[in-house]
């Protein structure tokens, strides 16, 4: 049920009974926008929360509530005096809205407008949350034509522009508005507003994308695969559209540029390597006319697409072929059933010796850092394999998978601790600084040094030699320390 009163107000459908739930959803909604029918499906849950407030002109408010769908109809427009416009800011889900002959595809962060003064329909598929603003349609001072121009088109807030710059800054002052004071909250609506009018006088000026632009983009690229330069920058300046537009124009269909190119040269050598016209070609000469660089990406690009190499691909489907060459996708004859174990193998990479195996050559343009595939991270760059040969390493085909690895054959791999190899008695003192210890050397320290004549008088005897004065009070220098004494029968 609805509560409080203006300017606050919120509602929840999920303590009321079953039987007033939509009566009680259908009011909030009425009250707190404008006049409209909901329906939900008896068979799917769904619940519904509300919260608004008012701020002078503006009215702010969250809405939770899905699967259900939310009719404005003639009859409500003719009952209701309103006429604002709704500002729906998608938070969580996905909603479609339609207005005026257009369908608008709300995704999170998205942003529509919708004219209270005509019918519209909102389809919630699942359960989302969303933000509406909403305001009186004479603060937007736009024309007539301009609001039916408006309504129902999706604001993107990754396009260019002033909605790129205005929806995050937009979202920033709501959040502000509902902590701030009551001083400032009408200074901070009257600055939302003004945001919203210069977003939808861009996005009412802004001329409709043709239809068939998708369609031209994508036939223009497909006679061009085989041009190894073949990328973004290239198409965009082409078709006369922006780098950043051709990447949005993608990503709506779920895709990347370079990885819709990567597909369709992947398709073509897929049919090329298989025609009898192109038996003589090796495989890599096939990878060239594609578009492709560099052998190793071809394979391995081929590899993850298909499921086998190029080489593995030609050698099982040319027993198989037609006299033409066609593969037909449906044919019986076709489906694998001739592909044996001798021609297939088994299912990991193994070397064939006609395929570049080293990874080596020209990078191809979509696996280098210079190429730029996008906002997403992992659309750039390439990861090397990293399946181990099947000759390095026990467990990978096919045979040895099902077999399993015996105990002996997986502590062959264990890489052995390095251990203190054995010594031969020189150096190997643990509790000392690893002095030598030898019948040659001795074992005993030395301490202080002294000459005969101790250092002062005259030099009388030829040959060098000292004897030990003891440590005095560990006096000795450190040279003096590396001395050991060789008792008197053992010495020279």
């Amino acid at each position: 049920m609805l509560t409080g009163h203006a300017p606050w107000a919120s509602c929840s459908t999920r303590d009321l009974l079953p039987g007033d739930r939509l009566p009680s959803w259908q009011r909030a909604l009425s009250r707190t926008f404008v006049d409209v029918e909901v329906t939900v499906e008896q068979d799917r849950p769904w619940d519904g929360e509300l919260t608004a407030d008012r701020l002078g002109v503006l009215q702010i408010a969250t809405q939770e509530f899905g699967p259900g769908t939310v009719l404005r109809g003639a009859r409500s427009v003719a009952a209701d005096p309103r006429t604002h416009l709704l500002v729906r800011r998608q938070l969580e889900g996905t909603a479609r809205l339609l207005q005026d002959g257009r369908t608008a595809e709300l995704r999170p962060g998205d942003l529509a407008f919708l004219d209270a003064r005509r019918p519209f329909r909102i389809v919630l598929p699942e359960r989302q949350r969303a933000r509406i603003l909403m305001v009186p349609r004479a603060l937007l001072r736009l024309e007539e034509r301009q609001l039916r121009a408006l309504t129902a088109t999706v604001v993107d807030e990754r396009a260019e522009g002033a909605a790129g710059l205005l929806l995050p800054l937009l979202d920033g002052l709501v959040d502000e508005v509902a902590r701030a004071g009551s001083a400032r909250r009408e200074q901070l609506a009257r600055t939302v507003v003004d945001i919203l009018a210069t977003v939808a006088l861009e996005q009412a000026g802004r001329p409709p994308e043709p239809a068939d632009l998708w369609e031209r983009i994508t036939a223009s690229v497909r006679t061009r695969l085989g041009e190894p330069g073949l990328g973004p920058r290239t198409i965009a300046d082409r078709h006369g559209i922006s780098l950043r537009y051709l990447h949005q124009l993608f990503q709506r269909h779920d895709t990347t540029v370079g990885a819709w190119i990567r597909t369709r040269r992947l398709e073509a050598a897929h049919e090329e390597l298989v025609h009898p016209a192109a038996a003589h070609r090796p495989v890599s000469e096939v990878a060239a006319r594609w578009g492709f660089t560099s052998p190793s990406h071809f394979s391995r690009a081929f590899r993850d697409l298909y499921g086998m190499s190029p080489a593995q691909w030609r050698r099982a489907m040319t027993s198989t072929l037609p006299v033409d060459g066609r593969i037909e996708p449906n044919d019986p004859d076709n489906d694998g059933a001739h592909m044996t174990d001798e021609t297939m193998g088994d299912d990991v990479y193994q070397p064939d010796g006609s395929e570049v195996q080293d990874d080596a050559g020209v990078l191809d343009a979509s696996d280098t850092l210079d190429y730029r595939a996008g906002t997403e991270a992992l659309d750039e760059g390439y990861s090397p394999p990293e399946r181990p040969w099947a000759v390095e390493h026990t467990g990978v085909t096919a045979a040895e998978a099902q077999r399993g690895e015996t105990l002996d054959e997986r502590l062959a791999e264990v890489v052995p601790d390095i251990g203190v190899p054995e010594g031969d008695d020189l150096g190997d003192a643990s509790d000392t600084d690893g002095e030598l210890l030898d019948d040659e050397v001795g074992d005993v320290r030395a301490g202080r040094l002294l000459a005969p004549d101790e250092g002062t008088h005259e030099v009388t005897e030829s040959d060098l030699f000292a004897s030990d004065r003891g440590l005095d009070g560990a006096g000795a220098s450190a040279e003096e320390a590396a001395m050991h004494v060789i008792p008197e029968s053992e010495g020279f």
